[in-house]
């Protein structure tokens, strides 16, 4: 393609000049047209706006642009009406898409990351997402980055090298398939080099680099497979075109056979009656169905229960560890909790951590934390002390004053130094209990939070009752993080309680 093409420019910035995403890409068809009307607007997200600017542009503009990029880590949009736009960051990478492949890309990072509340992020995604074609979700990194796609100087840009995968007609198609046919899409100007890579079960099992040209295809009898990997290299050896793609080879369906409708009146439905007919035709309707499960495709029925067989026995014997883990009643998982627990407060992963549990009393406080071992962990312990010893669950005065007791006991033991990163709050509700379910809130130094439910209190542990800490996962672990950050600062955004703040350590820190 001779240098005559376009350079597509495309940038999405808030109403602060921040960047959102932006990208220059290189070798646009010489025929493409962009409408004035799109040269300048605007995308309402709900209380804020985004500003696009979009614009075709001949070599010689999208070379400045690039230059200036390139030398100064500046985005200079003041051509365009736009703000000038200071990168911090830069990456050189191989990137998919705007229908090329394996493409010669640097992508720069904005220095100034824009901050909005979730709900806009997700506004902005979206509409992100239809303007540039790209799912942010799976590359996160191009938020706030502008992506330079392609080779601004090259003055030949090689044809976009596709192929096809057939199956014979007439092949067996309860068995995976074992030929695979490459069949160049338009004629090839010389030779080159294809790496082809067959996989089963993502495992390879089978690899070559084959040679063609011209419009001949090259069938390949090799051994059966489910995923194919291709990669052609131009002939200075450079990587000009890239595909891979799993095959469906069998799918699974269910078969219901759906009963009658019938209505339930009771209290459940009676108290959502008030809410709306949607929610409650939820609560009373009920459509009883019978369900049959099946499969269509491939099937390597002795390999697969061979395979299936080993794996259940090895992940029993030894399970993959995560974040989720069971402890036995009795006093040696009691103590095994402790232990797990200091493996998790370690100050060289995580910088803070708090602890949500109504009946965290005072024996336990002293029991755990004493024996926590990190010095560099910021742990807070959200705890809803009352009328009630959690410890005994019998009535007693005077419990936040022996806490009080106690916290200034432990201070005085240097060897008990993890109490002096602690602060520890108790909530009430109209003296009861604040609050209900047991949290593990983990601030980690890199990464997103970690939040666990914990099945029974720490002040019982495994002792008295089997002990299990789950992982809740990211989407469920945001939302419960904001309750819990919500009760350390002696709020309930669930609207469940009105919590009080009536005890505080150390007594300088604010609610």
């Amino acid at each position: 393609m001779a240098s005559s093409s376009q350079y597509w420019l495309c940038v999405a910035s808030n109403e602060n000049g921040q960047l959102i995403h932006g990208c220059l890409v290189c070798h646009a068809e010489p025929w493409a047209i962009l409408p004035p009307e799109l040269h300048h607007s605007e995308i309402e997200l709900g209380g804020t706006k985004l500003h696009i600017i979009q614009a075709l542009l001949a070599r010689d503009a999208a070379s400045e642009i690039a230059l200036k990029l390139e030398t100064k880590f500046s985005l200079d949009l003041s051509a365009y009406s736009g703000p000038t736009i200071l990168m911090t960051g830069q990456r050189h990478r191989l990137l998919d898409g705007f229908g090329k492949s394996a493409s010669p890309t640097i992508t720069y990072t904005a220095g100034d990351f824009p901050d909005f509340a979730d709900a806009i992020w997700l506004n902005a995604i979206e509409a992100l997402k239809s303007l540039f074609g790209e799912d942010f979700r799976k590359h996160p990194d191009r938020l706030g980055a502008f992506l330079v796609f392609g080779d601004v100087q090259a003055t030949e840009v090689f044809a976009s090298v596709g192929f096809e995968v057939e199956r014979d007609q007439g092949a067996d198609l309860t068995v995976h398939p074992n030929r695979f046919t490459l069949i160049p899409r338009g004629s090839i100007d010389g030779a080159i080099a294809v790496l082809v890579e067959l996989l089963i079960d993502s495992e390879p099992a089978y690899s070559a680099l084959l040679t063609l040209s011209g419009h001949t295809s090259q069938t390949v009898d090799a051994v059966p497979f489910d995923e194919y990997r291709v990669s052609v290299f131009d002939k200075t050896g450079s990587l000009i075109f890239r595909e891979g793609c799993p095959l469906l080879l069998k799918f699974g369906f269910n078969l219901s056979a759906m009963g009658q409708t019938y209505s339930i009146n009771d209290n459940l439905a009676a108290s959502a009656k008030g809410v709306g007919k949607n929610l409650l035709a939820k609560a009373k309707t009920v459509t009883p169905r019978s369900t049959t499960r099946s499969f269509v495709g491939v099937s390597s029925v002795a390999f697969d229960a061979h395979f299936s067989k080993a794996r259940s026995l090895v992940r029993r014997l030894a399970p993959v560890s995560t974040g989720d883990r069971w402890f036995p009643r009795g006093i040696a998982s009691e103590i095994e909790v402790i232990r797990h627990l200091n493996t998790m407060l370690d100050g060289g992963r995580i910088s803070s951590a708090v602890i949500v549990d109504p009946f965290f009393g005072v024996d336990t406080l002293r029991r755990v934390i004493a024996r926590l071992e990190s010095l560099d962990v910021k742990l807070t312990v959200v705890m809803s002390l009352s009328a009630i010893d959690p410890e005994t669950n019998q009535a007693k005065e005077g419990l936040l004053a022996d806490l009080q007791k106690m916290l200034e006991e432990v201070r005085h033991h240097p060897e008990q130094s993890a109490i002096t990163a602690l602060r520890v709050v108790n909530l009430t509700d109209g003296g009861k209990q604040a609050f209900h379910d047991r949290y593990l809130l983990l601030s980690p130094h890199e990464g997103e939070q970690e939040v666990y439910l914990l099945s029974n209190s720490l002040n019982r542990m495994a002792g008295n009752w089997p002990f299990c800490i789950s992982k809740l996962d990211p989407a469920a672990a945001r939302d419960a993080a904001h309750y819990i950050v919500g009760l350390v600062q002696g709020r309930d955004i669930s609207g469940s309680t009105k919590p009080e703040v009536t005890f505080q350590w150390p007594h300088h820190e604010n609610s």
